[in-house]
């Protein structure tokens, strides 16, 4: 009876760690952004978006570009420019307003880990 059980045990074992692996293989992402702006303190950095893939996530940071651009070229109140990960609404050639983009698995958390509240 006793090696029943314990070929029981390992058997559920087994079965909960493959589930548990299979799980975070299926993580989602998050679309974070940091948005500052010329002459103001910056904004901590936010959550904006979840997707189920990196690869819509970083399709939503560009939608969110194009978006921009579209806005200011029907109200020419600024020019966007683009750097790697950063999206910059320019007047005068100089950046008034900067949002910072970053796609992160949904374990990940930028702002860096909460505080214990003690």
């Amino acid at each position: 009876m006793t090696r029943r059980c314990w070929r029981i045990f390992l058997g559920t074992l087994v079965g909960l760690l493959m589930l548990a692996s299979s799980a975070s293989a299926e993580c989602a992402w998050v679309l974070w952004i940091k948005y500052s702006e010329r002459g103001r303190a910056d904004e901590p950095q936010r959550p904006l978006l979840a997707y189920q893939t990196k690869e819509e996530c970083e399709k939503g940071i560009d939608e969110r570009v194009l978006a921009a651009a579209e806005r200011s070229s029907r109200t020419n109140d600024y020019a966007v420019a683009r750097t790697a990960d950063t999206v910059h609404l320019l007047r005068g050639g100089l950046p008034v307003i900067s949002s910072r983009y970053a796609c992160l698995p949904d374990t990940m958390d930028p702002r860096g880990p909460k505080g214990s509240g003690r």
